[in-house]
């Protein structure tokens, strides 16, 4: 049986279209896993029990973790504001970065 070549111009152009249109799939780019060493700002890598601010980078690291990212950038501002520290400012940005 022969296809018509316009019926396979067709199929191909249906294809195509179908493949630009779709909503593509969009996969986390990280996991919330705790006690894993790795962190998108649901965890504390870096501990530093002397600083003041630990207990607000560490209730901001928790409101991530709960997909709370207002309250986790109010924390966490204060936190960095008491000791601009590296990791708390990653933290920030991927707080803003999620709302």
């Amino acid at each position: 049986m022969k296809i018509p070549p316009i019926a396979l111009i067709g199929l191909v152009v249906t294809t195509i279209v179908y493949f630009q249109t779709r909503p593509p799939v969009l996969k986390p780019a990280c996991n919330v896993i705790q006690g894993d060493r790795i962190s998108c700002g649901e965890e504390i890598l870096r501990r530093e029990n002397s600083i003041p601010a630990q207990q607000d980078k560490q209730d901001g690291a928790n409101a991530i973790a709960n997909g709370d990212f207002t309250l986790a950038i109010k924390l966490l501002t204060k936190a960095w504001d008491a000791k601009k520290d590296p990791e708390t400012s990653i933290m920030l940005e991927n707080a803003k970065l999620a709302t």
